[in-house]
């Protein structure tokens, strides 16, 4: 599958207004399904998963999954593209690669 074609796919199991409410709701999902992801792995941490590790990777991955459909949406709500999000990611990387500040804080580094 390609990004373009989940993308198309995951219009058709969008069922929320689009528009600014449409923005809003991925908005607070992405945010939310980081959450989830980061909740199992403190629990895990904690030790409240009697699993392996490959066993709780299993569970995140269907939370990262969850995350994937909302950037999704959010490339749709938007008028980008998973592609496009990941060239402009790849170029920033890449410059603060070459000058030596991928580690580091700001946005701007």
């Amino acid at each position: 599958m390609t990004n373009d074609e989940y993308q198309e796919f995951t219009k058709t199991t969008a069922v929320y207004p689009s528009g600014e409410v449409g923005i809003d709701y991925v908005i607070l999902g992405m945010v939310a399904e980081a959450g989830e992801v980061a909740g199992k792995w403190a629990k895990y941490k904690r030790g409240d998963y009697n699993v392996g590790i490959d066993r709780l990777s299993g569970d995140m991955d269907s939370e990262v999954g969850d995350l994937l459909w909302f950037i999704s949406q959010y490339c749709n709500e938007t008028d980008t593209t998973i592609e496009a999000l990941m060239e402009m990611n790849m170029i920033k990387l890449r410059d603060r690669q070459k000058r030596g500040v991928l580690k580091g804080n700001g946005d701007t580094r």
